[in-house]
């Protein structure tokens, strides 16, 4: 083309003329001209070596860790708390339904009940959110993959904390909200 601005090299045109050098020769496929060992430049002379005296590689800071602490005990923990707590609520909140018999603890229960589920959505949704973050952090190497099975096994039981958390939730709401408004409706 004759426009050098519109030009755009493909990769046929990148495969047909190498990259060469004054010379005519290729220093990057060149075999010949690559160093047999890494020297150590100065300063002066090159930006990206590595500094004179350093043992290390320049990557890498010295006492840098790139491993995060496992928290799969902690997901494992919350989730089980979290299941054991909706389990509770669940109870609970049966114990105050009108087919075991209308009692004056029966609003008291079905508000703790409520309350319980409430709390218990703040530990199965937190066991859940690590657990996944905890395996975003196994996947990328940060985190040993041995934990993996436990991480798992928090994420399901806080998930299943959840639903019955929210299944509490929403009988409360039917027998304490929905349930007289409909009655008094008739």
């Amino acid at each position: 083309m004759d426009d050098p601005q519109g030009y755009r090299p493909t990769h046929s045109d990148l495969l047909r003329k190498p990259i060469v050098g004054d010379d005519g020769v290729n220093p990057f496929s060149d075999p010949a001209l690559a160093p047999k060992e890494p020297t150590q430049a100065a300063e002066s002379d090159n930006l990206y070596s590595p500094p004179a005296g350093d043992d290390g590689p320049a990557y890498r800071p010295a006492g840098y860790v790139a491993t995060l602490v496992p928290r799969s005990r902690r997901v494992f923990r919350f989730g089980l708390i979290g299941l054991i707590v909706a389990i509770v609520a669940a109870i609970a909140m049966a114990t105050s339904l009108p087919s075991f018999g209308a009692s004056e603890l029966a609003n008291i229960t079905a508000t703790l009940a409520l309350v319980l589920s409430l709390v218990d959505l703040a530990l199965t949704l937190g066991a859940s959110l690590f657990g996944m973050n905890e395996l975003k952090a196994i996947k990328a190497g940060a985190v040993e993959g041995s934990n993996r099975a436990q991480t798992w096994i928090g994420i399901v039981l806080g998930l299943m904390g959840t639903l019955i958390a929210i299944l509490t939730a929403a009988a409360f709401v039917y027998d304490q909200i929905l349930s007289p408004m409909l009655f008094l409706s008739r």
